[in-house]
């Protein structure tokens, strides 16, 4: 994996991050774990599955995946070559314009959205070294219109970050900005894609993957550390978006080799 560097200087980049991605002949089927970001996808070589399919039978070669919000089951098989970009859930907006609310848990082709230039990216990537991918990728992103987010998103981003959970959010929220409440909802089905709620619920799962990895606290514990109320009201928030609890998690990430990606799990 290597960070995506752009040529021109963006204040809000739509991009967290560009990949390269290879491998020997070998068939691998894994979970991945909901992350609040889009990603666009090439698939180079091998072939790339996404069960249950949202489109055909097999996934396409130039695959926009939405926010996923439930894990998605892959399969790819190999030699196999990959590259793509993580958006951030304002990325999509920033790029197109449009909401990626419309492909929450769902992976389209890619050409829908940007049509002939995205299967001329694909044919450039075939051909090119792993390092020329990488600038290609930087190319095609830095290309692309902007469409400003509005301040008031922004601004909602941030305040999310520190503010405590709970039932009157969206209340709290619009009372910072200044706005109603349907605003609010407005504004982050426009340009994130989730609810406030939902944004901030994934942000803290995100967290809370990274802890379970790493950390031996028990789990009362973590989920202090994280803001849930207590141990059972962190199972079932985690459990919602996992389809496995906390416990379940952790012992099968023990069971993997060291220093694999917290979002991803390998079927056995």
């Amino acid at each position: 994996m290597k960070e995506l560097q752009l040529t021109h200087s963006f204040s809000d980049s739509p991009v967290s991050l560009a990949y390269v991605h290879e491998g020997e002949s070998s068939t691998e089927t894994g979970i991945t774990l909901p992350l609040v970001q889009a990603e666009l996808m090439f698939c180079l070589h091998g072939d790339f599955k996404l069960l249950p399919p949202t489109t055909s039978e097999t996934t396409p070669k130039t695959t926009f995946f939405g926010l996923f919000t439930q894990p998605m089951l892959a399969t790819v098989a190999g030699p196999f070559s990959m590259a793509g970009v993580f958006l951030h859930p304002q990325g999509f907006y920033q790029l197109t314009g449009q909401s990626v609310a419309a492909y929450k848990n769902q992976a389209v082709d890619a050409q829908l959205i940007w049509g002939k230039s995205i299967q001329q990216l694909y044919e450039k990537l075939r051909l090119a070294t792993a390092s020329e991918r990488i600038g290609l990728l930087e190319n095609f992103i830095s290309q692309q219109p902007r469409y400003p987010l509005h301040p008031r998103v922004m601004v909602a981003l941030d305040w999310l970050k520190q503010a405590e959970g709970g039932q009157d959010l969206v209340f709290r929220l619009a009372k910072t900005l200044k706005v109603s409440e349907k605003t609010v909802h407005a504004d982050f089905k426009r340009e994130i894609g989730l609810s406030p709620v939902i944004y901030q619920l994934l942000q803290r799962f995100q967290r809370s993957l990274g802890q379970l990895q790493t950390s031996d606290l028990n789990l009362s514990t973590l989920a202090h550390e994280l803001d849930y109320y207590d141990q059972a009201h962190f199972i079932k928030r985690f459990s919602a978006f996992a389809q496995m609890t906390p416990g379940e998690y952790r012992k099968s990430m023990q069971e993997m080799t060291k220093n694999q990606n917290p979002h991803y799990l390998t079927q056995r």
